[in-house]
This record gives structure tokens, sequence and C-alpha cells, in this order.
């Protein structure tokens, strides 16, 4: 979490609503649906966060939200 807050200049609130879907590895970009004033924004992402996302995901295999909460299917809050 830190280190996409650190390396794409993510606010706390973008973070959380992240959706896995939000991710396009190919073309290494970060799409940031409703950010400050509710505007969509995409953000360029580095082959090492995203290795450290894969191995997130092979750990955790979150379903809807990219940082799920306990409960699964239900979004970090």
């Amino acid at each position: 979490m830190l280190s996409l807050i650190y390396a794409c200049g993510l606010r706390r609130s973008e973070l959380l609503n992240l959706k896995i879907s939000d991710i396009d590895s190919k073309r290494h970009l970060l799409i940031i649906k409703n950010a400050k004033s509710k505007k969509d924004r995409v953000v360029p992402i580095s082959d090492k966060l995203i290795n450290m996302l894969r191995e997130y995901y092979k750990a955790y295999r979150p379903k809807i939200w990219l940082f799920e909460g306990q409960i699964p299917s239900e979004q970090y809050s």
C-alpha cells in the first residue's frame, strides 16, 4: 500500500478505491477513477511495482477491491 501511494502519488481514498481492473500491467498504467474533482486520471507504474502487485495478488487473491478488508469482497476501511 505504501509503495503504491509513494510511487504513484495517490491519496488514501484513491488507494482504497482501487479495483483489480484498474491495473493495466501490459501498458504499465494505473487508472484512478473519481480522483480529486471527480476526474479520472492515469499514472504510470514501474515493473518493480507490477511485480509487487502480482506477488500480493497471489498471496491474498482479492476478488473486487485491490485491498480488501477481513471480510472477502468488502472494501478496506
